[in-house]
């Protein structure tokens, strides 16, 4: 760690809490581990972002979060994870503003594929991003894209699969009509357009496709 540290010179380092019963009744001895384990990270003077994972609540990261009161220690807001908890993006959010630092924007539909930013029609990315506008908020805003591993595992995909499993079939049709919308799967067009519909979500502002 300490090599990568020095070879790179990283600001940030993103960390997962441990995986634990969320049941259990006293958790001194969870907070304990995480702080050992931060002041480990911050010795190499890194800032922490915290990556939702391993079905824990966003109630149980506030608590961890209020618990380690360090302002060099953040989270990274991610509603598709979220989703797929069956947790409020709005209760998340009001929960853990005050300590976000990293929003990952992404687009799925109901059987979780990878769609254009706004267009899955399951998860009101726009409101989510109107919330963070209308909060000013400064901290990063990152682009995850299922829909680059979307359009390059259905364009791969066997005959077999194609015949039987009705998500593959579901994948394939998205891929078709994205073809004939925007003439490329290329890796980089797929991205620009992400980027040029989150450009004008959060800063009004077009970006040419070219």
């Amino acid at each position: 760690v300490l090599n990568t540290v020095k070879k790179f010179k990283p600001i940030y380092y993103i960390y997962t809490i441990p995986k634990f019963d969320e049941t259990i009744k006293n958790y001194k001895q969870v907070i304990e581990v995480i702080q050992s384990q931060i002041k480990i990270i911050k010795k190499h003077k890194l800032k922490i972002l915290i990556k939702m994972s391993d079905g824990h609540a966003p109630k149980m990261y506030r608590y961890i979060l209020e618990a380690l009161n360090d302002k060099q220690v953040s989270i990274i807001f991610d509603y598709i994870y979220l989703y797929g908890l069956n947790e409020s993006h709005v209760t998340a959010y009001r929960l853990l503003r005050n300590y976000i630092d990293l929003l990952i924007m992404d687009d799925i539909d109901q059987l979780g594929s990878g769609r254009v930013l706004g267009s899955g029609g399951h998860i009101d990315v726009t409101g989510i991003a109107k919330r963070f506008i209308k909060r000013k908020y400064e901290g990063f805003v990152v682009l995850d894209s299922s829909l680059v591993d979307l359009l390059y595992g259905a364009n791969n995909q066997g005959w077999f699969s194609k015949l039987v499993s009705k998500k593959t079939k579901h994948d394939i049709k998205i891929y078709e009509d994205f073809v004939e919308r925007y003439r490329s799967t290329d890796m980089y067009r797929v991205l620009r357009i992400q980027m040029a519909i989150l450009s004008i979500m959060f800063l009004n502002k077009k970006i040419a496709l070219g």
